[in-house]
């Protein structure tokens, strides 16, 4: 039980911030969210300058549910480290969890500024512009994480389902070619390029995929 040699260790030494971070991560690991947030609290305290201490306190405050709280905290470790990409991509994650879009899209913009090739940051972008009906600007995002990753599967699945949505009905169907032969079991990308074929009057060609 690594809990108590890590308690001790702060009965001899009450600014050990190593321990507090270990005994974090232990609290952390057990699912008791509440004392590990009691120890990331100790760690940001001593360590107010490391982005780390503060990004470790701020996803203790997210397993806990408070996001405000969380979002604070993980800003204030891109104060300290205008280039934490993790932090950006944490802040971003949560202000879409509380539909705050504008910020969540702003924020995943500052995490690939950092770090271009953060396919996830992208994908999630699409995700929002979704949510927003802004399916041009969704589908530019899908693009981008296919730039990096061409055979991703879901972002070639989303990408034709906005040109179906933008009624781009050629691209629609090649991209979607592209989902169902990287997975045949998606009965979402199956579904939507038979709707492509139909638009396209290829009425032939979509009874395979609907019957799939």
């Amino acid at each position: 039980n690594a809990i108590e040699p890590l308690k001790s260790a702060l009965l001899i030494n009450p600014k050990y911030d190593k321990a507090y971070e270990a005994l974090g991560e232990a609290y952390q690991n057990l699912k008791d969210h509440k004392k590990a947030l009691q120890a990331f609290q100790n760690l940001a305290k001593i360590k107010y300058r490391d982005p780390a201490a503060h990004f470790k306190l701020g996803q203790a405050y997210a397993n806990l549910g408070q996001i405000p709280r969380a979002i604070e905290t993980f800003k204030e470790a891109v104060r300290w480290n205008p280039d934490y990409a993790a932090a950006y991509f944490k802040i971003a994650w949560l202000y879409g969890k509380i539909k705050q879009y504008p910020e969540a899209l702003k924020n995943y913009g500052e995490a690939v500024r950092v770090q271009p090739k953060n396919s996830r940051a992208y994908f999630n972008m699409g995700k929002i512009h979704e949510q927003m009906k802004k399916y041009n600007l969704a589908a530019d995002a899908y693009k981008q994480v296919l730039r990096i990753n061409p055979k991703h599967k879901s972002a070639h699945k989303r990408l034709g389902g906005n040109y179906l949505k933008l009624k781009w009905y050629e691209p629609a169907r090649d991209e979607l070619k592209k989902a169902v032969a990287i997975n045949p079991k998606s009965a979402e990308a199956q579904y939507n390029l038979g709707l492509a074929f139909i638009e396209l009057q290829q009425h032939k060609e979509a009874i395979a995929p609907l019957t799939a």
